[in-house]
């Protein structure tokens, strides 16, 4: 993951043989439509990145606000 000025990236990414993510078909996948869920529930950016025979990609994104630092 990375934090840099408030904002979260966490990436999930693997070599495996990948899937054509602009075709997905509805109701298939359904650990991504969870993660995709999960993100949208956090107000954070999904983003998934696939081709056949080249790995796959999860990227998501989250603002974070600052805290009070004060006790």
């Amino acid at each position: 993951f990375e934090y840099k000025d408030n904002v979260l990236v966490l990436i999930i990414s693997d070599n495996g043989k990948g899937f054509d993510s602009t075709s997905m078909k509805p109701g298939i996948h359904m650990g991504i439509k969870s993660m995709k869920k999960r993100a949208c529930n956090m107000q954070g950016e999904f983003k998934i990145i696939s081709q056949p025979g080249k790995g796959t990609k999860i990227v998501i994104i989250k603002k974070i606000k600052k805290r009070n630092k004060k006790l």
